[in-house]
C-alpha cells in the first residue's frame, strides 16, 4: 500500500469507534506475539487530549495516542507524548500518520513531541531494540521497523536503557554480611510485602516511589489510586520472597525491591527485577545492593536460575550496582523525541 490519503478518527474510552482503535494491534501481531504485549493497550486518562485511528481503503493503517498538559516540560519547554504507537510496514502512512501527530502537538501548544510514552513514564513506554533475545514479562513487544518510521520524521534518540542478566545466582557473602551489619546499626528491618493487605502496602510503596523517583527523567506525578490499581492487578504474578520491603524502627518505608517471576521463560525459571529503590539519606548507603542480593539469595534458594535487571536508565544508581553484581547486557532500549516550532534543534 503506498497511498498518502489518510483517513484519521478521534476518539476517547468509552466512545464510540475506540473499540478499532484497541482493536487494531490484532491486525499486526500474530497471536503469539500478542500475548507479549502485556499492558501495552492500557489508555493513562491523565492528560489524555485524544487517540487517533487512521485508515486508508477503509482499513485500519496506524494509530496513536496524544497526551498533552502545559505542566509536561522538559527542557524549558512544553511537550506533548506521542503513545500507543502502531503502524503498518509503509514509509508513506508512517509518514503521513506521524506527520499529523506532530501538528497536531503543535497545535495544542506544545513545542517538542515524546514518544513512545503512553501518557507517562509510569505506563509503558520505550521501543527496544532488538528482538535477539526472548522476550520477558513487563517488556511490550513491537514491530522493530518503528525506529525507522520515527527517525524518518526527524525523532532523534534522547535517552537509552537497559536490561542486564545474571546467570549466576552466587553472591558475595563477606559483601552480604557487611552490609547487613551496618544496615543493621543504622536500624534498618528487611521484610517480605504482606499480600493479605495487598491495597494498603501498595498506597505505601506508591508515596514511596513518587519521592525516591522525582529527579529521574521525565518524573511526572501519578494518581496514587491509579498506581494502586496497576500494581493489585499483578497480583497473579507477586511472590512475597521477591518483594522487599526496608523500614526503620518506626515503620518508615526506606527502600524496595520489587520483582515479578519471568513466566514467559520456557527452560528454566528466571526472575525480574522491576524497580529497586532507597532512602536519598546517606545513612543508608548499600541498601540498594542490600536488597538486590538479599533477592539473589532468596531466589537461588527457590530454585530460580537467572535472574534480569529490567529498564534501566544509562545513568542511574541500579545500572552502577548492576554492573558491579556482574550483570551482563541483554537488550537496549530507546525513547525519541523531535521539536516542533522552525529553529529548533535536539538537546544532548
Amino acid at each position: 500500500m503506498t497511498t498518502t490519503s489518510l483517513h484519521i478518527q478521534a476518539s476517547l474510552p468509552g466512545e464510540s469507534g475506540f473499540d478499532l482503535f484497541t482493536a487494531f494491534p490484532q491486525r499486526l501481531y500474530s497471536a503469539k506475539n500478542l500475548q507479549l504485549r502485556a499492558g501495552a493497550d492500557t489508555v493513562d486518562l491523565a492528560a489524555l487530549h485524544a487517540c487517533y485511528l487512521a485508515s486508508a481503503d477503509n482499513q485500519a493503517v496506524g494509530r496513536f495516542s496524544l497526551y498533552y498538559s502545559p505542566s509536561l516540560v522538559y527542557k524549558g519547554v512544553k511537550n506533548a507524548y506521542i503513545g500507543h504507537y502502531e503502524c503498518v510496514e509503509d514509509p508513506a502512512i508512517s509518514h503521513e500518520l506521524l506527520q499529523f501527530a506532530k501538528q497536531k502537538a503543535a497545535a495544542l501548544g506544545a513545542d517538542y513531541l515524546i514518544g513512545p510514552m503512553n501518557g507517562s513514564s509510569w505506563h509503558t513506554y520505550r521501543f527496544a531494540d532488538d528482538h535477539d533475545q526472548p522476550q520477558f514479562f513487563t517488556e511490550t513487544y513491537h514491530h522493530l521497523y518503528y525506529h525507522a518510521q520515527f527517525k524518518q520524521l526527524g525523532f532523534e534518540k534522547i535517552a537509552h536503557y537497559e536490561s542486564h542478566i545474571k546467570h549466576s545466582l552466587k553472591v558475595d557473602e563477606q559483601l552480604y554480611q557487611k552490609l547487613e551489619a551496618h544496615l543493621t546499626q543504622a536500624g534498618v528491618r528487611i521484610r517480605q510485602i504482606n499480600m493479605d493487605q495487598l491495597e494498603d502496602e501498595m498506597y505505601r510503596v506508591c508515596a514511596f516511589c513518587l519521592k525516591a523517583f522525582q529527579s529521574n527523567f521525565l518524573f511526572t506525578a501519578i494518581e496514587p489510586k491509579v498506581f494502586v490499581k496497576k500494581y493489585c492487578a499483578m497480583a497473579p504474578w507477586m511472590n512475597p520472597a521477591f518483594i522487599l520491603f526496608a523500614e526503620n524502627e518506626a515503620g518508615e518505608l526506606l527502600g524496595l525491591m520489587l520483582c515479578f517471576e519471568n513466566h514467559y521463560a520456557q527452560d528454566h525459571r528466571q526472575l525480574i527485577l522491576k524497580t529497586v529503590a532507597r532512602s536519598a539519606d546517606p545513612a543508608y548507603r548499600g541498601l540498594g545492593t542490600f536488597l538486590q542480593l538479599s533477592t539473589i539469595k532468596a531466589a537461588e534458594k527457590a530454585g530460580i536460575k537467572s535472574t534480569i535487571h529490567a529498564f534501566m536508565a544509562q545513568q542511574n544508581a541500579s545500572k552502577r550496582i548492576s554492573d558491579e553484581l556482574g550483570y551482563k547486557p541483554y537488550r537496549t532500549y530507546s525513547l525519541y523525541g523531535v521539536g516542533l516550532r522552525e529553529g529548533m534543534k535536539e538537546w544532548s
